[in-house]
């Protein structure tokens, strides 16, 4: 990971778009030539990212999604700069747009568009990948809908095997606590949403029944 200075830090943001930031800065830019940089910050002052930051953890998930035969963003440039304490990562953004953008754009395909998806995030739970941060607005969808991947990857970890059961309802937790994602599998069906992942996820009778109840007292 090569170092910045400030004023190459300072001249990297007046060069670049703005596409999100919350209160503490920047954190994410577009380059003239198309490719996005994410910023990193450390949140607190003792934590794990001290030792492992999230810019490298984002490294790390994306080559090991490569392996995995799964979709994500390909990372051509890494930075530091410790006069802002920021480690930046260039990387090249997936075509299409996120899932939850898709949802509003093509209304009539809405329900097309969550089977996919419930297939897709079966297949995720069955490699093994448990995507922390899963939202509408962390999947891209490519603009025939042939395609889906991910984005944001830094908070994921990868297990040898598939899912268990109590991660794979924690994962959709976190995905329903999103008003409108929670809002779009009503209106196309939660239960067939369900019925769809649960066709494409080879589980027991068992984890099955536990999976419906605790996901049907959650929506």
């Amino acid at each position: 990971m090569k170092r910045i200075d400030h004023p190459r830090y300072m001249e990297l943001l007046a060069s670049s778009t703005v596409l999100e930031r919350d209160g503490y800065g920047e954190k994410v830019l577009e380059r003239p030539d198309g490719t996005l940089v994410k910023i990193f910050r450390r949140k607190r002052w003792l934590s794990t990212a001290l030792l492992f930051p999230y810019a490298h953890r984002f490294v790390r998930n994306s080559r090991r999604l490569a392996e995995r035969g799964i979709l994500s963003v390909r990372v051509v440039d890494t930075a530091y700069c410790h006069a802002v304490g920021r480690h930046l990562v260039t990387y090249q953004p997936l075509p299409g747009t996120t899932l939850r953008q898709a949802l509003r754009d093509y209304e009539s395909q809405r329900c097309n568009l969550l089977t996919g998806f419930a297939h897709y995030v079966a297949g995720l739970h069955q490699k093994g990948i448990y995507f922390r941060s899963l939202h509408f607005g962390n999947i891209i969808v490519s603009h025939d809908g042939a395609k889906i991947g991910l984005i944001d990857v830094a908070d994921l970890s990868l297990h040898a095997g598939p899912l268990s059961t109590r991660r794979r309802i924690r994962n959709f937790s976190y995905m329903l606590r999103y008003k409108e994602d929670r809002a779009a599998l009503r209106d196309c069906g939660w239960l067939d949403f369900l019925s769809n992942y649960l066709a494409a996820a080879p589980l027991s009778p068992r984890a099955v029944q536990t999976l419906r109840k605790s996901l049907n007292e959650i929506l």
